[in-house]
């Protein structure tokens, strides 16, 4: 896999980086061997007094920084190698590359990472309205998303009754998510007809539904929303499971927590 996330920078890199870079690229060994952190780090420095001694602004050292830091903890992330029918996407290894150079904060790149690590090995897991969602993102508004994934279910509804009250999650901060792309904006509802298995974060829960059918006022992540879900998973509380038990319950269903991850 390291050959396809060679082949990404080498698709995303402008002439200008890639000069600056194509010195010290030989330190990537793109045959399988794996890397460390250590020289991911010292191939960083290198480069950044490579391009000191040259006069280059600091605005583009840091930015090359994130270029080699980014696709550096990629590199030491995915060791076997995967071969795959399709070359990588031009478009993804592109953007990509522009929004991962102005990434500079620490949290963020590791996720950005974990997005190009996934991409290396399923093609297509991101759609590039994703990428627009995530890097343009505030860390808050991150942190917000992450925070509500554990009232998520089937990884894809948010239950409206969590917002009742501030009891589970803060409206405004809800509004947030809507604004900037994790969440639609309107509300509808799910119908179970049936005994079915409802997937929370870390949980899973098996309701059986004897009077069909039962609704279920939800919001809906969006594409970017189900797509970043699961960078990282949080687990649902257990305020939160009985509140899902109670809620189902007084609709005559009988709900039984069958499994905790």
């Amino acid at each position: 896999m390291l050959k396809r996330l060679y082949r990404m920078l080498e698709l995303g890199i402008g002439t200008i980086d890639w000069k600056l870079l194509q010195t010290h690229l030989n330190e990537f060994d793109v045959k399988g061997d794996i890397l460390t952190a250590e020289q991911i780090a010292q191939f960083q420095k290198n480069v950044a007094d490579d391009m000191t001694s040259q006069g280059c602004s600091q605005r583009d050292i840091l930015g090359i920084g994130n270029i080699i830091l980014i696709y550096g903890m990629t590199a030491v992330t995915v060791q076997d190698e995967i071969v795959l029918e399709k070359d990588v996407n031009v478009e993804f290894a592109t953007k990509f590359y522009d929004y991962a150079k102005d990434c500079f904060e620490k949290t963020k790149q590791e996720y950005s990472s974990k997005i190009l690590a996934k991409e290396l090995s399923k093609q297509d897991s991101y759609y590039l309205r994703t990428l627009d969602v995530f890097f343009m993102a505030d860390k808050f508004e991150l942190d917000w998303f992450f925070e509500i994934t554990k009232y998520i279910i089937d990884q894809a509804y948010v239950p409206e009754f969590i917002l009742h009250d501030n009891k589970f999650y803060p409206f405004n901060q809800f509004q947030t998510l809507i604004d900037s792309g994790f969440i639609n904006s309107s509300t509808g509802s799910i119908s179970f007809n049936e005994t079915t298995i409802m997937r929370l974060s870390k949980a899973e829960i098996k309701i059986e539904i004897p009077k069909p059918p039962i609704r279920l006022s939800i919001y809906t992540l969006t594409d970017a929303g189900s797509q970043l879900y699961d960078l990282r998973i949080v687990d649902s509380t257990e305020d939160y499971l009985h509140k899902i038990k109670e809620v189902f319950e007084n609709r005559q269903a009988k709900v039984l927590l069958i499994d905790c991850k």
